[in-house]
């Protein structure tokens, strides 16, 4: 049994336990009636069922929020070098649609002080969308266009969202502290591989091309700018679990 698998079962259990005496009740005057019931006309076995149905649709309205909480279980991570979001980030996220072709991720980066002047952390929301899967193999599917989008902020003080108050009203146009990110990319995915783990449902290797809404800036004011010095190229792995 996984650790989602589990968790659903043991806040069923809890929900039921701590919200059911009433129900319990009628339970009974259910098994009571049945009893009785066999030793009455036909027309009275009504009542038996029309005891029984709330029971049950409480139980289906329970099993309906117990649904929607274990949707909110993560059950995708994320790895990747490079990207603009640090040097390595890492996160968790989730799918969802009728083809899991939507997937959003919570993403934490670092930048190590060897390769800036010193060590910077940023926090990261990822979308992702794959609009198709291509089979290849039995259990190997590419993916030939996602496109992402990004909104990133470094945790730091040293930056900011607007101007602080030693600078002149629009003196900097735009903030140092959060980033727009656009990118597509290609998938390489290993699906149903469950019988070689018990955790890892799917794999997926991904390389991303993007840029961010200040390279853009800059580009449009500046068409000296090289094209490939406002582009960020990432490398990273993701995984699905059940």
């Amino acid at each position: 049994m996984t650790a989602k698998r589990f968790l659903s079962n043991a806040l069923l259990a809890l929900i039921l336990a701590t919200s059911l005496p009433a129900q319990a009740g009628a339970v009974a005057d259910s098994v009571a009636i049945a009893d009785s019931a066999s030793q009455m006309p036909d027309a009275r076995l009504s009542t038996h069922t029309d005891t029984v149905a709330p029971t049950r649709q409480y139980i289906k309205h329970i099993t309906k929020r117990i649904n929607f909480w274990n949707s909110l279980i993560p059950n995708l991570s994320h790895l990747q070098y490079a990207g603009d979001i640090g040097m390595i980030s890492m996160g968790m996220g989730w799918d969802y649609g009728k083809h899991n072709q939507w997937e959003t991720f919570l993403i934490f980066g670092i930048t190590p002080r060897n390769h800036t002047p010193r060590t910077y952390v940023t926090m990261a929301v990822k979308e992702m969308f794959t609009p198709w899967d291509v089979k290849v193999w039995r259990h190997v599917e590419i993916s030939p266009l996602f496109a992402s989008f990004t909104i990133s902020t470094l945790l730091d003080g040293e930056f900011w969202v607007k101007n602080p108050e030693r600078y002149p009203s629009g003196y900097y146009s735009f903030s140092t502290k959060t980033r727009l990110h656009l990118g597509i990319g290609q998938k390489i995915k290993l699906k149903n591989i469950e019988h070689k783990s018990h955790f890892v449902k799917h794999l997926a290797l991904f390389y991303e091309v993007s840029t961010c809404d200040l390279y853009l800036i800059n580009k449009i004011r500046n068409r000296s700018i090289s094209t490939k010095d406002i582009i960020c190229l990432a490398i990273g792995i993701q995984a699905t679990f059940f």
